[in-house]
């Protein structure tokens, strides 16, 4: 409607500017009821299928809790899970995506933990105490949690996503700094490379807790040693070995 106003308009041009406002307005209300339809409607599947996708985890989580990481396979989760196998698959590609994803979670719960023994005034010797001590009580406490971080380390053949190597680096970045601090602040010797020595600690970490995981029994055999003190002298040896 094409509506020509004079300058000063008549009862009847009154009438139709109303209408046309009228008309204007509900043509607005309804397009925007329309899209917030199509919105509401969208995130309620992203919200079901992400859901879903959880669920899968979970399942697929208690299913190594009891049987073991490695016995894991798609058949199970698929009948754990109430799915048939085609829906698994439209969420995972393989029982190894599967695997990434608990690891990748399993990385973010130890960096936050991480994060919470450095927090505060503390040394640069008693954040990393702090760091080699939440690694093993994240090892004590969360056994699975713990071999999924492990797995891509110990297994050669598997392929960490570039998300499980992001989370790495932020790790090996937090150490380092801490290392870097400890220098600044005459705490760490001056000859030593904060990158070498991340992944030293690193490596020598990660094999007195697979000695811890996998040798607890050759280990209380010896009258008097338990994990806690092999846990204390690595720190003892380690910090002699940096400490200025």
């Amino acid at each position: 409607m094409t509506l020509v106003i004079s300058q000063t308009p008549s009862f009847a041009d009154t009438i139709d500017i109303v209408v046309y406002c009228n008309m204007s307005i509900r043509s607005l209300l309804l397009l925007t009821l329309k899209l917030d339809t199509k919105h509401s409607s969208r995130v309620k599947r992203e919200t079901k299928k992400q859901l879903k996708h959880d669920a899968i985890l979970k399942v697929s989580e208690d299913l190594m809790l009891k049987n073991g990481l490695h016995s894991l396979n798609m058949n199970d989760v698929a009948r754990e899970a109430n799915l048939a196998k085609g829906t698994l698959y439209l969420y995972f590609g393989s029982r190894e995506e599967i695997i990434g994803a608990l690891a990748l979670k399993a990385r973010i719960m130890l960096l936050n933990i991480f994060k919470q023994n450095i927090f505060g005034n503390k040394s640069s010797i008693e954040k990393l105490k702090g760091i080699v001590l939440a690694n093993y009580t994240f090892l004590k406490q969360n056994k699975l949690y713990y071999e999924l971080v492990s797995f891509y380390e110990i297994i050669e053949r598997e392929t960490e996503t570039p998300e499980m190597q992001s989370v790495i680096k932020e790790i090996t970045e937090l150490i380092v700094s801490i290392i870097e601090q400890g220098k600044s602040k005459n705490e760490i010797k001056k000859s030593i490379d904060p990158a070498i020595l991340s992944f030293s600690m690193w490596g020598m970490t990660v094999g007195i807790m697979q000695l811890i995981k996998s040798k607890s029994e050759a280990i209380r055999a010896h009258p008097g040693l338990t994990e806690d003190k092999i846990i204390e002298e690595y720190i003892s040896v380690f910090i002699s070995g940096i400490k200025k």
